[in-house]
């Protein structure tokens, strides 16, 4: 019969319908005299009852393609039989690959299941039947004959099968006719529902004429009978959503007043298709979405291709859309750069900003080395979420070995920089733009410790500079004397009365390492630059115990504190103490203040 045949069967099998077959003998006298094939229709041309492959003008390396809508479920047996001949030996740039099924228009790039004819060197050309992905990766299912088709001409009329169960088949006549012979069978079912069949040549010049095909049979076809639903939603960035379809959808889905977007943002400014995911649309919104939070898109009786309307579709999406690290977005929060005896180094940031981070290429540099290891990268993408720590260390298993760490702890493998064991610098840079710089020093620590190795310094502020070495501090012994990847064990939050310039935290502190209140800690606010300060500590007998500052220019926020020892970097007594201040204004006039703390002891 010459003609596109449809059929009445009728069978409702779960949700979807089939009735109709596809068949193309090609007796012409047009390409689509029986069946509207699209693509390259201009290299293809009715021959003598066959398609032929007609590219006269050709030169260099080739490809054509032709496709027909034959939608195919998984819900029936379906069989597929056609006839070729190729009048040449294939080789890997001239061969042909016969796509059964496939989930685009875009038949090399789809997901979808074909039969390769030749494409190898040598003499063991087969028919291979190959499911594709469509993120490239491809899976050989079965095979026929090693060899049947590596002669000129390579030439076959094929018979495949596949039953709701997955599994293919596959019977070959190659002497053309209809006396099929099984080759091969395997299981896939990997893909259940697929729209198009067609063909995919490669050649070069001289094969450009040389590809016939026959008798093109495939039963039975997928009638749909049910509206699109809504598979997924997901933020290409800000102000663009792309919405995955069930199938491709009509025209009526272009108009921008089908769809409202929750949390004021409304109807979108327009709607497009894309050309390589024809089951998908975009919506170009007429405003931004807040990164980190949740919207509901609504669609209001789209229709797809055959006009089945679906009234109401809703879709949850949660924005996520990583961004680059700016000034003040990503802070250093914690460094461990004397380990113990066979350890490994780790640095700690923090994302003080509301977005979320990407920390692909950002730089981290010791400034104080000229030579070796100055400088590490990160190389890939490392998503950190507002408020999360991240500790970065060459050997994660290490670090976890060595300390006690919460489940919410988070770490990334990544070289670092050489971070020696007396002074250093970390410092982190994004598209050359410096964003923290921290010169460390072993007299950063308290000195009460007797051994520091494989304790770290904490910031204790992120409201503070991060390299003013009163914002940093030893960790505490009761933490384990690190506090990799979650909250520091010693942190503050600066917090004075208006009208005050000094404040203490507290009046009591206990500086025995148990990581409650073992620094006194004193804020300062100044309303102009040029302060200075001298900030000396007494006992109660009026006696001197320790110089805090000497004539110490202030910035206009900041943290001075006391760690507990005297002048000779010993333990002074429990008991009361008076921090006598004096400031100097930026006019020259004195001013002085006295606060008293107490010295406390826990055990």
């Amino acid at each position: 019969m010459k003609s596109l045949l449809f059929t009445t069967i009728t069978s409702l099998l779960t949700l979807i319908s089939l009735s109709a077959q596809l068949t193309d003998d090609f007796s012409g006298p047009n390409l689509n005299s029986q069946v509207d094939w699209q693509g390259d229709t201009s290299l293809f041309r009715i021959s003598e009852g066959q398609i032929q492959v007609y590219h006269p003008d050709a030169s260099g390396n080739n490809t054509a393609q032709l496709y027909a809508a034959a939608p195919s479920s998984m819900e029936a047996f379906t069989t597929w039989r056609f006839a070729f001949q190729l009048n040449f030996s294939p080789s890997p740039g001239n061969f042909a690959r016969v796509y059964l099924a496939a989930s685009s228009s875009q038949l090399s790039t789809a997901n979808a299941y074909y039969l390769q004819i030749g494409g190898i060197s040598g003499s063991d050309d087969a028919l291979v039947l190959y499911r594709q992905d469509s993120n490239g990766d491809r899976q050989a299912i079965l095979s026929g004959q090693v060899g049947a088709v590596a002669n000129d001409p390579a030439s076959a009329q094929l018979q495949i099968t596949r039953t709701p169960e997955g599994l293919w088949t596959l019977e070959t006549d190659y002497s053309g006719g209809t006396a099929f012979q099984m080759e091969d069978a395997a299981l896939d079912d990997t893909y259940n529902q697929l729209s198009y069949f067609g063909f995919y040549c490669r050649y070069t010049a001289t094969r450009s004429e040389r590809f016939f095909f026959d008798d093109v049979f495939v039963n039975p076809l997928y009638v749909d009978t049910f509206p699109p639903t809504l598979d997924s939603v997901f933020a290409l960035d800000l102000e663009t959503l792309q919405l995955v379809l069930s199938e491709p959808p009509g025209q009526n889905a272009l108009q921008p007043e089908r769809y409202s977007i929750s949390g004021g943002i409304g109807q979108p400014l327009a709607v497009s298709t894309l050309p390589d995911r024809d089951h998908a649309v975009q919506l170009r919104l007429s405003q931004a979405l807040q990164n980190l939070r949740s919207y509901t898109v609504q669609i209001n009786g789209i229709a797809d291709r055959r006009g089945n309307t679906a009234e109401i579709l809703n879709g949850q999406f949660s924005v996520r859309i990583p961004q680059a690290p700016q000034s003040g977005d990503l802070l250093l929060s914690e460094v461990l750069f004397n380990p113990q005896s066979g350890g490994e180094d780790f640095i700690e940031v923090y994302n003080a900003s509301p977005k979320l981070l990407d920390l692909n290429g950002l730089l981290i540099r010791n400034t104080f080395k000229i030579s070796g290891k100055t400088e590490e990268d990160i190389k890939q993408e490392v998503l950190l979420l507002p408020g999360q720590y991240l500790a970065i260390t060459d050997e994660v298993a290490d670090i976890r070995a060595r300390y006690p760490l919460p489940d919410t702890a988070r770490f990334f493998a990544n070289d670092l920089p050489t971070l020696d064991a007396d002074q250093g610098n970390v410092s982190l840079f994004h598209n050359n733009q410096l964003l923290q710089s921290f010169d460390y020093s072993e007299t950063m620590h308290n000195p009460l410790l007797d051994n520091n190795r494989g304790v770290s310094l904490e910031r204790l502020s992120f409201l503070l500079p991060e390299n003013d070495p009163e914002n940093w501090a030893s960790a505490t012994a009761a933490t384990g004397l690190a506090t990799p990847g979650y909250a520091n064990s010693q942190r503050v939050r600066p917090q004075i009365d208006a009208g005050n310039i000094f404040e203490l935290e507290r009046k009591t502190f206990s500086p025995d390492g148990d990581g409650f209140e073992d620094l006194l800690l004193l804020h300062y606010q100044t309303e102009n630059p040029g302060y200075l300060a001298n900030i000396q500590v007494f006992d109660a007998q009026g006696r001197p115990v320790k110089h805090l500052s000497r004539n110490e220019s202030l910035a206009s926020r900041g943290l001075i504190t006391w760690d507990g020892t005297n002048q000779e970097g010993r333990k002074a007594r429990t008991g009361i103490y008076v921090l006598w201040i004096e400031l100097f204004t930026p006019r020259g006039d004195k001013k002085v203040k006295k606060l008293t703390c107490i010295l406390a002891s826990r055990h």
